[in-house]
């Protein structure tokens, strides 16, 4: 990922907005429901300066993403500068009157040397209606993965004598009482086959539980890590985090960076929860940002 403006990632340093390159495009830079967002008006063509003197190279990305709205113009153009070459290339039709997500293959700028980006520009000439406004949000390049992993989560090798097991086909798990209870999510949950292991898939992952058994906790206070492993590829994953409940108690921790497209396991300190009692765990809760992510080998040690 290299985001040149949004909330949700870390941009990489930008030395120009709108630069006088004549337009007649005004910027600022405004609010909305607690989201930073570009608003330009009377947008005929627009510029971001990356770095002269750096340039940004996006050669091992597939596609530029921005989101814009606007009630006002019918063209949208995004033109790319690298290594002294340039091309343009249209939104296909413009919506009115909502956000709209749009993906555009690096493939198909004109472009040989994509490994010295300097400049982003916006154009929205040529259609009937010129010197509009459009807000734009979200503006990065990403390359595209595989949707799902074709291959299993790693084979764990901790000593079973010591796990406490709650998913994985390595080990026996305890037993659990609800999986994606309905607690108000979004979460869906299918379990999955990849490469002759049983995964678990989340879709739509905003929050999921998992209850072991209310009337029987689990005690698990005589281990020190709980470990998972997660594959995801959605670029609306922007973090994953663990929430534990025992004996009245809760706390959550995060995955502390993303790695997409390959399995990663996680092993969190259980005294990184501050949590005081883990004799009684009654549920495990994966939050995440509304995208899909497969988890194995779910396990205390």
């Amino acid at each position: 990922m290299t985001s040149i403006f949004s909330d949700s990632y870390t941009s990489i340093t930008t030395n120009e907005w709108n630069p006088g390159w004549g337009q007649t495009t005004t910027l600022a830079t405004i609010d909305i429901d607690g989201n930073a967002t570009l608003k330009y008006d009377l947008l005929n063509f627009t510029g971001i300066v990356t770095d002269y003197g750096n340039p940004t190279d996006i050669s091992s990305k597939t596609h530029v993403h921005f989101d814009y709205w606007t009630n006002s113009i019918d063209t949208l153009s995004l033109k790319l500068v690298s290594a002294g070459q340039e091309d343009m290339e249209a939104v296909p039709s413009i919506t009115i009157g909502q956000w709209v997500g749009v993906d555009i293959p690096l493939s198909d700028y004109a472009i040989t040397d994509k490994t010295g980006l300097i400049q982003l520009i916006f154009d929205a000439q040529g259609g009937n209606v010129t010197g509009g406004t459009v807000y734009i949000d979200n503006i990065y390049f990403y390359k595209e993965l595989a949707a799902a992993p074709t291959i299993g989560a790693p084979v764990p090798t901790t000593d079973a004598a010591g796990v406490i097991s709650i998913f994985s086909d390595s080990y026996t798990p305890l037993q659990t009482n609800e999986w994606n209870p309905g607690w108000g999510q979004t979460t869906i949950l299918t379990t999955v086959n990849i490469d002759g292991n049983a995964t678990l898939k989340y879709d739509l992952l905003n929050f999921t539980g998992i209850v072991t058994d209310y009337g029987n906790p689990t005690n698990i206070s005589a281990k020190t890590h709980v470990h998972f492993d997660y594959w995801v590829s959605d670029i609306k994953i922007t973090h994953l985090k663990l929430k534990l409940v025992s004996a009245g108690e809760e706390d959550m921790e995060a995955v502390p960076s993303l790695t997409f497209g390959q399995w990663v396991g996680v092993d969190i300190p259980l005294s990184d929860y501050a949590i005081s009692d883990k004799s009684g765990l009654i549920q495990l809760i994966f939050d995440s940002t509304g995208g899909t992510v497969f988890i194995d080998n779910l396990y205390f040690y």
